[in-house]
């Protein structure tokens, strides 16, 4: 299956970011888990793309796997915090051992993954990214240019990293919930110069977010209604009508800023 998965790491934090498409035979559902927060380690957010399941022959789903792997882990409120690199690398060692031991067939589609977090002792958050099975071991995600903050994607990559090349984001002034609305909006974007384009679309649905900063751990920023405990829509703190729009104030200023207004 194909997917678009967002990270972008900022001054503030880290934002992890997916799409919900879900093709069943002609038909496209909005219904695909994609991004999860950890119950005993709630500085951390991991997301799937590629091969969203393992087959035993039952579908072992993501969600299956996380909430496993989460049982596995030890509680932060117990003493237990783990950093994101021994998360990821736990991680990377709990999916090979269930794919190897569903004997999940060789070649084909991998299942990647990508873990984003902060530490509390780290000045800033971390990305990591790893593929099962033939890349188990994770790999710090950094930035391009050698700087301290990037904005990177994974799968469907083109429309990220063309806005890239055309906007400069100041991740190392932008708030938090403006990186949220930055992720969401590229998510957002994939998905619908995807549905407009002459090829088969592979990416859609909801888009949701995770912002991760040292204070507040990993929190939805963006999550799809029927997923909330309440059964109403999660409108994320991006939309609340008390709280501004910071993306847009943050551009609205530094367009005035290099205007000389």
């Amino acid at each position: 299956m194909v997917t678009v998965i967002v990270g972008v790491k900022a001054a503030e934090g880290v934002v992890l970011a997916a799409d919900g498409y879900q093709r069943d035979g002609y038909k496209v559902y909005d219904s695909a888990r994609k991004l999860f927060t950890l119950k005993q380690q709630p500085q951390v957010a991991i997301a799937f793309y590629g091969r969203l399941c393992m087959r035993c022959p039952r579908c072992v789903p993501p969600g299956t796997l996380v909430a496993d792997f989460d049982a596995m882990l030890p509680a932060v409120a117990a003493g237990g915090e783990l950093t994101v690199e021994e998360v990821a690398g736990q991680l990377g060692r709990f999916l090979r051992d269930r794919w190897n031991g569903y004997r999940m067939p060789d070649g084909g589609l991998e299942m990647g993954v990508v873990v984003a977090g902060v530490d509390r002792a780290a000045e800033y958050g971390d990305v990591y990214a790893l593929t099962i099975p033939s890349g188990a071991t994770a790999l710090r995600v950094a930035a391009t240019n050698g700087g301290d903050f990037f904005i990177a994607a994974w799968q469907r990559k083109e429309y990220t990293e063309k806005i890239k090349e055309l906007y400069g984001f100041p991740l190392d002034q932008m708030p938090i919930e403006a990186v949220g609305e930055l992720a969401e909006a590229l998510i957002e974007g994939t998905i619908v110069m995807d549905r407009l384009s002459n090829w088969e679309q592979s990416v859609g649905g909801t888009a949701e977010v995770v912002t991760i900063t040292p204070g507040e751990g990993a929190r939805w920023f963006r999550q799809k209604s029927h997923w909330v405990g309440s059964g109403k829509r999660s409108t994320g703190r991006g939309r609340s009508r008390k709280i501004r729009r910071p993306l847009a104030d943050f551009c609205e200023r530094l367009g005035r800023e290099r205007r000389g207004v």
